[in-house]
């Protein structure tokens, strides 16, 4: 599907010597290309690697976060058969236990604190997760594998003219993963899908978003919708692409997600005025957070269930029959 972002081809940077936004940077590729060191300013850069590997049972998101003078690994199991969430979380002052480097989908990402690590290593074609976990609701830990071969969408979104404020977004969807998750006692084996969020960039103070994903097989072929709003309105940038058997097509257009939070099952609907998304989303759990951590306050509905509708890719209605996924709203003070 055409957009109106520029594709970038080659390698480069993020940022000028002076950690502007590199004029050269703008634009989307398929995969990752630009390097992120991110030399200022202190305090407003933000770095994380996310994932989430979601399967019929269930759900397991690991996070590692360094927010400049905070840092986080949290570890979680959403259960979807259950509808119950085990999670284990910690804070660290100025990122200490992270090592995330200066890549955006690349390269390896690792979080260790006194009750709960992680990692996200590179290797043997895919990327492997380790986590291990104790919170008040039980210990978790997770071997999972997740399949590297696909493209991605990397997306450089500028929040001023100035180019201060700004993110690179990597988002890596549909992925296949396998492996185990044991919670409580009980080993769980995965057999789904595997998403990646890894995030460089220096933001405004006050940030809400939405983001959500879908991922699943149609007519024998892996589909997975990437989607998000609002933090990109007015930017000319947009985080929306629908992945067919590991190779992107790209949206231009803006998403819109309509939904109530006061309602636990209701549904949240998904368009764009392009006509190419046209979804609807029925939330199974509902896992909620708000940190208040002095410094960073964050307020997160984040709901995992199942979506139906259809999107158009690469000039064909793709159906999207109960495909397994989440969407979220995301408000941040940071």
């Amino acid at each position: 599907m055409p957009t109106h972002e520029p594709e970038l081809l080659a390698r480069g940077r993020l940022t000028t010597d002076d950690g502007r936004l590199h004029p050269a940077a703008r634009g989307f590729s398929r995969r990752p290309l630009l390097d992120a060191p991110l030399p200022g300013p202190w305090g407003r850069r933000k770095r994380w690697d996310y994932a989430c590997v979601i399967g019929e049972r269930g759900a397991l998101q690991l996070t590692l976060a360094d927010l400049d003078y905070l840092g986080l690994v949290e570890l979680a199991w959403v259960d979807l058969e259950r509808r119950t969430v085990v999670s284990a979380g910690m804070a660290s002052p100025f990122g200490l236990g992270l090592s995330l480097g200066d890549g955006c989908g690349e390269g390896d990402a690792r979080g260790r604190l006194p009750f709960v690590r992680g990692s996200l290593v590179r290797r043997d074609g895919g990327v492997h997760l380790s986590a291990d976990g104790r919170g008040v609701q039980g210990r978790i830990q997770a071997e999972i594998f997740v399949g590297g071969a696909d493209e991605s969408l990397d997306v450089v979104v500028p929040f001023d003219e100035e180019g201060e404020r700004f993110q690179l977004t990597s988002k890596h969807v549909a992925r296949p993963a396998h492996g185990e998750v044991r919670v409580g006692g009980e080993t769980i084996v995965i057999d789904g899908f595997g998403a990646f969020d890894h995030g460089r960039g220096v933001w405004p103070t006050e940030t809400t978003w939405n983001w959500a994903t879908a991922a699943g097989l149609s007519r024998g072929r892996r589909v997975g919708v990437q989607l998000g709003a609002r933090w990109t309105d007015g930017t000319g940038a947009t985080e929306n692409g629908v992945f067919v058997d590991g190779r992107l097509d790209k949206l231009g257009c803006d998403v819109r997600l309509d939904y109530d939070l006061r309602s636990v099952e209701g549904p949240w609907t998904v368009r764009d005025r392009c006509g190419h998304v046209d979804l609807q989303f029925w939330p199974r759990v509902t896992r909620r957070t708000n940190l208040d951590l002095g410094l960073a306050r964050t307020a997160l509905d984040l709901r995992f269930g199942r979506w139906t509708g259809h999107v158009i890719a690469f000039d064909e209605r793709i159906v999207v029959d109960g495909f397994l996924g989440w969407a979220e709203e995301h408000r941040a003070r940071w």
